[in-house]
């Protein structure tokens, strides 16, 4: 008989603690929804600012060149920026690998003040030094009232007939090889199977 008096009053006990517990998570949960109501109060009270992860600026361009592209050619690229704000400066810096030599006397060019949709042109010669596949760069700067505001953007150029792919495979040491493949890789798409547990 004394073990059931001692396992009710054991029970009852547990009782109170789980019962304890549960009366403090709740009073947890109603003050956190009430700092969650006071701060989107606040947050509401505030501007919301939403931004673009880049500049609002477009390039389109078009070579002179429409066939293959060969060694020596020279090939004058027309890139033309636009935005789509208006904005105190836009500003642009171009640059190419040693296997593309420009031919414009300076890296950069200044539009000055722009207007929501005006073209600005860049005319760009370059004479590629070997066959390949090579990349002009460019970063195209907007000064909006006095803050600044960049995208990049890049045109690539192939030369020649044959697109030349450098991987890099590991030896059996820590450096690596750079090795040139005859043809492009293929790749092959297989159908995403999803498990759920």
């Amino acid at each position: 008989m004394n073990y059931f008096k001692f396992f009710i009053k054991y029970s009852i006990g547990i009782l109170f603690i789980v019962l304890a517990a549960c009366n403090a998570e709740n009073a947890e949960v109603n003050s956190s929804a009430a700092n969650n109501k006071q701060t989107d109060k606040t947050l509401a009270k505030q501007p919301h600012y939403i931004g673009k992860p880049h500049a609002p600026i477009v390039m389109r361009y078009k070579a002179s060149v429409k066939n293959t592209i060969t060694v020596g050619q020279q090939i004058s690229y027309k890139i033309y920026f636009s935005t789509s704000i208006n904005a105190s400066d836009l500003q642009v810096r171009y640059t190419t690998k040693a296997d593309l030599l420009i031919q414009n006397p300076s890296m950069s060019i200044a539009f000055g003040e722009q207007v929501k949709g005006k073209k600005n042109l860049l005319e760009l010669n370059i004479i590629p030094q070997q066959d390949g596949l090579f990349y002009i760069y460019l970063s195209a700067t907007l000064d909006i009232n006095g803050q600044k505001q960049s995208r990049n953007f890049v045109i690539p150029v192939q030369v020649g007939e044959q697109l030349i792919e450098k991987t890099l495979l590991k030896k059996s040491s820590s450096q690596g090889e750079v090795k040139q493949k005859p043809e492009p890789a293929r790749i092959i798409s297989m159908p995403a199977i999803e498990t759920t547990r």
